[in-house]
């Protein structure tokens, strides 16, 4: 599994093959795989800034009621 760092680091590294790509087809999909990378990131940093609050499976009974 990817950390948040590590999916930046795609994020940038697809943004720089969309600086260099001639054709506008592969830049195209290089700039959706940096958005792609960039959503990830998001995604992995609020997990991680929200994990506490978070309901977890654990936590829940059969019919899907929270314990709380």
């Amino acid at each position: 599994m990817f950390t948040t760092k590590q999916y930046r680091a795609k994020a940038v590294e697809n943004g720089e093959l969309v600086k260099t790509s001639i054709d506008p087809n592969q830049r195209r999909d290089f700039q959706k795989i940096e958005q792609s990378f960039t959503v990830l990131a998001d995604n992995e940093q609020w997990l991680a800034n929200n994990y506490q609050n978070s309901l977890r499976a654990s936590e829940q009974d059969p019919n899907g009621d929270s314990t709380a």
